[in-house]
């Protein structure tokens, strides 16, 4: 199905569907591969008795694996369309789930848990957050707002993968949740589009073209907007420029606290004299108070000046921080989840968002797999020092008051970037 010909109309906006494909494959995505995972850890150790150590390294695989893909992914979707790369990606994640099913030894794993991580980065946010950037312009916040919102929820699905492990074992839950993905998700996948230009819309599902002008033709009109729908940087002059490496470098400051978080708030908690069964609960606080910061700061992108915005989801990352450093008082638990989860959120949307207006759409899907690719060295880096600090030391907060100081950093890089400059004759931005 070609993106050209008769628009499909209908009461709501096609970006809206565009929104909504992209958020249900993460959901489905997230469940079987991230939070579903850990359903399977303890099976897979029994059977073949490895150590904890030699599955973890699994998921450190797919993490870089991931992070490395994602320069090539990025270029595929600008070179080859949205629809084409993740279909692509489905059908891999299927396929390395069913390869998962059937291994043999521990080599075997590393190989299904790298044809997996392939097929996610293909379906993941780098994806549909560029198709999400080219439907939407004044709207493009709140957007990616709601598509991150598939992969929040996307923990509410685990209890149904634990439930087919405890009736059918681990192998043939795989497969099932192999054919589930490729039928639910490759339909979703055929509904994407890169723009919607050639399907005679306009980005928002605005009547006219983007800068229309009453004085030209319709044909003149249209010519317009199709060029101003590919105008932007190439990845080169991207990476080149100060705005990339600034707000790169802001992100990875993040990055360093944000993933050693999720990895070590059990431990932490548990080490500070929190119940496991309360540790566990303040995770799924964690993630569930972090969809209100997608939403209400990825809403709030739209009329603010996004910098503004970001800077404030970093200021309350540090205070969440810090309280966690200072866990004595069991009941810092509470203040750390109001202020660093939603924090914690806000930049989802906030960031691609940001990078669209700087660098326009043209080729959005490998500057996005280039940030990516720098960016997972925050989130590598982060838990190392972690480890580090409490194996030497036997406590964790001198390692989280350091995280604070470090994602402090990330305000003044922030707030002295330059103004978006939007493309012209498209929307005014809304960094006033």
């Amino acid at each position: 199905m070609s993106d050209k010909g008769p628009a499909p109309r209908g009461p709501i906006f096609y970006g809206w569907w565009i929104v909504f494909s992209a958020a249900a494959i993460n959901l489905l995505t997230g469940a079987t591969f991230f939070y579903g995972f850990g359903v399977f850890f303890t099976p897979i150790l029994t059977e073949f008795g490895w150590t904890n150590t030699q599955v973890a390294l699994a998921m450190a695989l797919r993490s870089e694996v991931g992070a490395f893909a994602a320069p090539l992914v990025g270029y595929s979707v600008d070179r080859f369309g949205v629809r084409k790369i993740m279909s692509i990606g489905v059908v891999g994640v299927g396929m390395g789930l069913a390869f998962l099913s059937r291994v043999w030894d521990l080599p075997s794993f590393y190989i299904a848990m790298c044809l997996i991580a392939l097929g996610t980065s293909s379906t993941g946010g780098v994806v549909g957050i560029l198709a999400i950037s080219r439907w939407f312009d004044r709207k493009r916040s709140r957007a990616i707002a709601f598509m991150t919102l598939g992969a929040g929820f996307s923990g509410v699905v685990v209890p149904i993968v634990a439930a087919l492990v405890l009736n059918f074992g681990w192998r043939t839950s795989l497969l099932i949740m192999a054919g589930v993905m490729v039928a639910i998700c490759l339909p979703l996948a055929q509904l994407m589009r890169d723009r919607p230009e050639p399907m005679g819309m306009w980005p928002d599902g605005a009547e006219h073209a983007p800068g229309y002008d009453a004085g030209l033709s319709d044909v003149e009109n249209e010519q317009k907007a199709k060029e101003l729908a590919l105008e932007g940087m190439s990845v080169r002059q991207a990476v080149r420029s100060r705005m990339f490496w600034q707000l790169t470098g802001a992100m990875t400051f993040a990055s360093l606290s944000n993933n050693a978080i999720l990895i070590y708030q059990v431990p932490a908690l548990q080490h500070a004299g929190v119940s496991t069964e309360l540790a566990a609960f303040s995770v799924t606080g964690l993630t569930m108070m972090s969809l209100t910061g997608r939403m209400g700061f990825g809403w709030l992108g739209d009329f603010l000046d996004k910098r503004k915005v970001l800077a404030f989801c970093f200021t309350l990352q540090c205070a969440g921080l810090m309280m966690f450093a200072a866990l004595g008082p069991l009941w810092l638990v509470i203040p750390f989840l109001i202020t660093f989860s939603p924090g914690f959120g806000g930049p989802i949307p906030l960031r691609p968002a940001l990078m669209a207006e700087y660098f326009g759409t043209r080729a959005l899907g490998s500057i996005q797999g280039t940030f990516i690719l720098v960016n997972t060295l925050g989130a590598v880096i982060g838990p190392v020092l972690v480890g580090l600090v409490f194996d030497n030391f036997g406590t964790y907060s001198p390692a989280f008051f350091g995280m604070a100081v470090l994602n402090l950093l990330s305000i003044p890089l922030i707030l002295t970037l330059p103004r978006a400059k939007p493309v012209p004759g498209r929307h005014a931005s809304r960094d006033r």
